[in-house]
């Protein structure tokens, strides 16, 4: 009984708490609804490929800070819509996953590998030392093949020259191709 009794008073003044808050105009604050979330970009419009065994093909995407919030129907990426949204129709083109061309020219790399390896050298100076120190390591070579040079960020900012090669040597050929093979430099014993 004692314990009832307890229960009631409690009860009592919890009511009598709630009614005097109501009496003097103080209310709780009302919960705001959420911030509707817009995406920055929808892609739809053709076969979406996700690379996803479980979910292989989707209708839209939707994209917000650089982040996918929704993979599948257009329907439900349309309700993600808002006044700064990008939307982009593939008008029946085909998406896929980032592709990244990771290839290689395999014979010139296997030359590379084989001979000179200049990836990573730093200058043409650099580049210039390596070849020297390679014919002075190498006498027996009757021709020099090398590569995987790149010049991009060489504080010479320039391919090596035929001329630069001459300096190095006059009696051997000299061929170094560029990093990507779309690029090669010879010293004129080369061209004879």
């Amino acid at each position: 009984m004692r314990h009832f009794l307890k229960l009631f008073i409690t009860v009592i003044f919890s009511y009598a708490a709630l009614a005097q808050d109501q009496l003097s105009g103080r209310e709780e604050p009302i919960a705001q609804p959420p911030e509707p979330v817009y995406a920055d970009m929808l892609i739809w419009g053709g076969p979406i490929y996700t690379a996803d065994d479980s979910n292989p093909r989707a209708d839209a995407v939707a994209i917000k800070d650089g982040r996918f919030i929704h993979v599948g129907n257009q329907a439900d990426a349309s309700i993600l819509q808002g006044p700064e949204t990008t939307v982009i129709s593939l008008q029946g083109a085909a998406l896929f996953p980032g592709f990244t061309d990771a290839h290689m020219h395999l014979v010139l790399t296997g030359k590379r590998d084989l001979s000179l390896n200049l990836a990573g050298t730093s200058s043409l100076a650099d580049l210039k030392e390596k070849v020297v120190q390679w014919i002075e390591d190498h006498p027996e070579d009757t021709i020099l093949f090398a590569g995987g040079w790149i010049e991009t960020h060489w504080p010479e900012s320039r391919f090596p020259s035929r001329w630069d090669l001459d300096e190095i040597s006059r009696d051997i050929p000299i061929l170094l191709h560029r990093a990507d093979g779309h690029g090669l430099v010879a010293n004129s014993k080369a061209f004879e």
